[in-house]
């Protein structure tokens, strides 16, 4: 995430640590000594993440630490976090993890503040874009381990148009629904250089199937994500992308096939790195109100047919 997670996508809560830098300048002895044994912890916790161990990188959380992803999703205590390394540990194969330390501050004996920027290695081009985090450290014992970790969005001066859809990242990959005797296959990748996403929707409703095919982008006039959207019946449309939190909420019009004009508010709602809901809301045909829905979208296992 996601994702990978991206958002990107993949795994954010990974991006916390390795520092590669010479300390700069002379420090006193003590403080200097911490950064040094901060900057040996930093490194060991990468080396740890990259062997694929997660049981391993929970022990370099303290019991209570706590972590925020980029979407503003938390995740409390050494449980939580190791549980959310290991579900993504399919998303993360065939990657490994690169970071650059910025500052190192000692905040109090037995504290140190870290800034840097993490990025992925391996994966498509839309997932090398760096990440700022801060992590806090502390020292239990002889040992420094995380105690708090945010990660802080996008590189300052990379690409407006890339900054907005990573925070959509996590919705890269293959995903499956089914309520009722209605089922939904939904694939999302990233595509032109990562600068666009694209949905297919295969619906298979009793008495009904249909497609639709929804283009996400960074429209630079309205200052906004956007999308087109395109079904096999014919109709068509557009949305609006606006981020409330863990969700985006998507103001659509459209048309369909015999030229009625409808318009909804839709909601993509993040839960976790493997499951998130669609919503569908003040849905008119014509001025007509229509049924409210809600979908719950699973993520599919590694090699699970489609």
């Amino acid at each position: 995430m996601s994702r990978v997670f991206r958002s990107f996508l993949i795994a954010p809560v990974l991006l916390v640590g390795a520092c590669f830098a010479e300390i700069a300048h002379a420090q006193p002895a003590s403080k200097g000594a911490d950064e040094q044994a901060v900057r040996a912890a930093a490194a060991n916790y990468v080396k740890t993440v990259n062997a694929g161990d997660a049981t391993a990188v929970g022990k370099l959380w303290t019991e209570d630490a706590d972590y925020v992803n980029e979407a503003g999703q938390a995740y409390k205590g050494r449980a939580a976090i190791e549980k959310l390394y290991r579900d993504q540990q399919a998303a993360m194969k065939g990657k490994k993890f690169a970071f650059e330390v910025k500052e190192l501050r000692v905040i109090a004996p037995g504290v140190v503040l870290e800034d840097g920027v993490g990025k992925n290695v391996g994966g498509d081009e839309s997932e090398q874009l760096g990440s700022r985090y801060s992590a806090v450290w502390v020292k239990k014992g002889s040992d420094w381990l995380l105690s708090s970790v945010r990660d802080l969005g996008e590189v300052a001066g990379a690409s407006q148009a890339a900054s907005p859809l990573k925070q959509l990242g996590w919705l890269v990959g293959n995903w499956k629904s089914t309520a009722g005797d209605t089922q939904i296959e939904m694939s999302c990748a990233s595509i032109l250089d990562g600068k666009f996403l694209r949905q297919r929707y295969d619906v298979k409703a009793k008495g009904a199937e249909f497609t639709v095919v929804t283009m996400i982008g960074w429209n630079p006039l309205r200052g906004q994500v956007q999308s087109w959207f395109f079904d096999s019946r014919g109709g068509f449309g557009e949305g609006v992308w606006t981020r409330d939190g863990n969700s985006w909420r998507i103001a659509s019009n459209g048309a369909i096939a015999d030229g009625r004009i409808g318009h909804a508010t839709n909601i993509w709602k993040y839960n976790d790195e493997n499951t998130a809901i669609w919503q569908t809301k003040d849905r008119e045909l014509e001025g007509i109100p229509m049924p409210e829905n809600e979908v719950k979208f699973v993520r599919k296992a590694e090699g699970e047919k489609k």
